[in-house]
């Protein structure tokens, strides 16, 4: 029975050898993070512990800097009196910046011959109450005669002789004898007179005579003037300093090395007025602090179960605390083993199904790419048939990919044709190169149709040829709008480029040759129709204004005609300016007002954009207006208002022409823009037109780097808009001719 259990649960046993591992692995983690917490603490406890000191160091050596600076003021003024004294102290803010320290002050050094001048002095400005106290005779005296704030308990200080006091006494001599800043000893400051009373010391800086540089004891006993110090209460600087959060941290600080109740300056279990308690220290720590010429002993404690800082609690509340994270390890160690038991007997008993589905997936994947081949084959069979070459450009790398009807259509072979832009556009017709290259900039910069003819070399099987091809395109881009990659078709349309060229000659020379005629037709039939011929019967009248306004539509017809086979030709030539916008569109408005007062209509400019520049070509731009106010003139209701708006969109400048006529029928709008395209086109339409304005437009915008477009909405009306490039111009680059081509 035995060995027909273990033959049936074959993958039991390496399951249990490797759960006996597992908790092997979980008991020596459980051991390993108790210790690792107990380090953890301790250099937490460490690192809070000098954040302590250097924050205490460095605080003092601030102050020291705001007594240099007072000190200053000595030496940069004439005279410093008690207004520009007030007037440095206020600008410090000691409040905001420096909490903690009790003012800032300058006692004035005074020879017994002095005293009674001093005195007088000071009284005539407003204090007649002032003497300098403790009265009595001494060698020399000193009076603090500026304290700032001059308000509360620094009142008490004010005429007071802190030399008078051993302890001060040694800390000013100290730093007058050696051109030092110095701290005193500990003492009680003569402002404790309320209130709970706190350990204090004084900072000194001494003050020279102008213009005297004393470099040795007795010039600099000699030279000296006063001492600018400042008092502080430890209580309430330590409370400046580190704020009045727990830290989890106990520290006392004292006065030398000797850790006597005499020497302690501060304490934070008697600050925050607690009681320590009776538990065990759990980390300690004694660091010494040199600071201007006194040596202070801080000693810093933690206790198990003392209050933690804030941001430190809800770290270890994260963690969980020390003696919660060791039951945690074991229990999720045991939890993951027995886990990790059940996984591996029950992969053993999934791993015939896990194998049988592996065949199955590999069967699909073997299916998926059969029919990615057939795709791919029925692509390469449809590009084929069409007999175009498939390119593939990678803007980053500047490389291409050709598909092989690309070289027959070349004539080259695959190591003939070069990689890169510059190399391949090697290969165009030297007339073609700046079209080419235009186009394909306005693509990639301006979002325009690349659809672009020109001549390539081609090795036929005399020599070389130049044949005319077709190359189509879209660029694919990255979300910022830059262009990173660009595929399309190459198409040789040499045969249907020579019949368009012998249908655009023969249009060419029937246009010009119906020019002339038609000219002196119109301008007999407009004198006929002024009186030249004198009066006419109304019937015969009507009859020759009637072949007047044909011959006019016949006219604008052949001008419409010559334009079309210019631009399909390449050879309509611009000359670009820079146009300020808004002052072309109100030319063109001005230009065709008399067109639309004939239909009734007028124009409204409403959103007005002021010094915004494009580059255009003047005369050809206006033609494209002209088209834009004629055709939504014609098609507006009779008292009804053309809005005309110029604006910004993006890098781009918008000129949109709306009307509110009859708008756009859906099934004509996919042919607008073709040659001879009119929504009425019977013999009884109503609106004049050839059919070809709107393309002439589209073929001019686009080669001006812009693109056309219109909304339209059946029965409420139709917008047509132009967008161009937007360009900066400034009194010094504004050119009156950019550029021909």
């Amino acid at each position: 029975m035995n060995s027909k259990f273990w033959h049936a649960n074959v993958g039991l046993f390496p399951a249990i050898m490797v759960f006996l591992v597992s908790m092997g692995v979980t008991l020596f983690s459980w051991q390993q993070v108790k210790k690792r917490e107990i380090l953890y603490q301790e250099a937490r406890f460490q690192l809070t512990a000098k954040d302590i000191v250097d924050n205490i160091e460095k605080r003092l050596t601030q102050h020291e800097q705001i007594l240099l600076g007072s000190a200053g003021l000595f030496d940069a003024s004439p005279t410093v009196d008690r207004n520009a004294w007030k007037a440095y102290v206020d600008r410090l803010q000691l409040a905001k910046n420096y909490p903690g320290i009790l003012g800032v002050g300058f006692s004035l050094l005074l020879k017994p011959d002095e005293l009674a001048r001093h005195e007088q002095a000071i009284r005539a400005e407003g204090f007649p109450q002032y003497h300098v106290k403790p009265v009595g005779k001494r060698d020399l005296y000193t009076s603090i005669i500026f304290l700032e704030p001059f308000e509360g308990r620094n009142l008490a200080a004010f005429g007071f002789d802190m030399a008078s006091e051993r302890t001060r006494a040694l800390a000013m001599w100290q730093a007058a004898e050696n051109g030092i800043t110095t701290i005193s000893g500990k003492v009680t400051l003569v402002q404790e007179n309320k209130g709970k009373v706190q350990a204090g010391f004084l900072m000194y800086v001494p003050v020279y005579r102008k213009q005297s540089k004393p470099q040795n004891v007795a010039e600099r006993r000699a030279a000296l003037y006063g001492f600018a110090y400042s008092p502080y209460r430890v209580d309430d600087l330590m409370e400046g300093i580190l704020g009045r959060g727990a830290t989890g941290v106990e520290f006392q600080i004292f006065d030398g090395t000797e850790l006597s109740p005499e020497n302690r300056l501060y304490d934070t279990t008697i600050a925050a007025g607690t009681t320590v308690g009776q538990q065990h220290l759990r980390f300690r720590t004694v660091r010494q602090l040199h600071v201007f010429g006194r040596q202070w002993t801080v000693v810093l404690s933690e206790r198990y179960g003392a209050p933690q800082d804030a941001d430190i609690e809800a770290v270890n509340n994260l963690l969980l605390t020390e003696k919660q994270l060791p039951q945690v390890v074991l229990a999720l160690g045991t939890s993951i083993s027995f886990l990790i038991l059940f996984l591996m007997y029950f992969i053993s008993r999934q791993r015939d199904a896990a194998v049988r589905l592996a065949e199955e997936m590999t069967s699909e994947i073997r299916e998926s790419h059969e029919t990615l081949r057939r795709s791919e084959e029925r692509f390469d069979f449809a590009v084929r048939g069409t007999n175009d070459g498939i390119w593939d450009w990678n803007i980053v790398e500047n490389s291409f990919y050709y598909s092989p009807r690309v070289f027959e259509l070349l004539g080259l072979s695959e190591n003939d044709l070069p990689q890169g832009l510059d190399s391949l556009q090697a290969l165009a017709h030297p007339d073609d190169k700046a079209i080419l290259q235009q186009q394909l900039s306005n693509h990639l910069q301006n979002h325009a149709t690349f659809d672009a003819r020109f001549r390539l070399q081609v090795q036929g099987k005399d020599g070389t040829e130049w044949r005319w091809f077709n190359a189509r395109g879209m660029a694919i881009r990255s979300e910022q709008g830059v262009a990173v990659r660009m595929a399309g078709a190459l198409t040789d349309i040499t045969e249907r480029y020579k019949a368009e060229q012998m249908k655009s000659e023969f249009v060419s020379i029937v246009s010009h040759e119906l020019r002339t005629p038609l000219t002196s037709i119109s301008g007999s039939l407009r004198l006929a129709c002024g009186g030249v011929l004198g009066d006419l019967p109304p019937k015969a009248k009507n009859l020759l204004e009637t072949a007047y306004k044909n011959s006019l539509r016949l006219g604008a017809l052949i001008d419409d005609l010559l334009d079309m086979e210019k631009l399909s030709a390449g050879k309509m030539q611009m000359h670009f300016e820079v146009t300020e916008v808004l002052s072309a569109v109100e030319l063109a408005v001005e230009t065709n007002r008399s067109y639309a007062e004939q239909w009734g209509v007028g124009f409204d400019i409403q959103a007005q954009l002021e010094h915004a520049f494009v580059r255009t070509d003047p005369a050809r731009f206006q033609q494209i207006l002209a088209n834009f106010l004629s055709n939504a003139a014609k098609y507006s209701p009779k008292s009804c208002n053309v809005d005309v708006t110029v604006a910004r969109i993006g890098s781009m400048i918008r000129i949109s022409v709306r009307d509110y006529g009859p708008g756009i029928p859906m099934e004509f709008r996919e042919r607008l823009f073709q040659k001879f395209s009119q929504a009425d086109s019977s013999d009884t339409r109503e609106k004049g037109g050839t059919g070809l304005g709107l393309a002439i437009t589209k073929d001019l915008v686009e080669g001006m780097g812009g693109k056309l477009g219109f909304e339209s909405e059946v029965g409420k009306g139709s917008c047509f808009y132009v967008e161009l490039p937007e360009i900066t111009v400034t009194a010094q680059n504004q050119p009156t001719l950019t550029e021909q081509s």
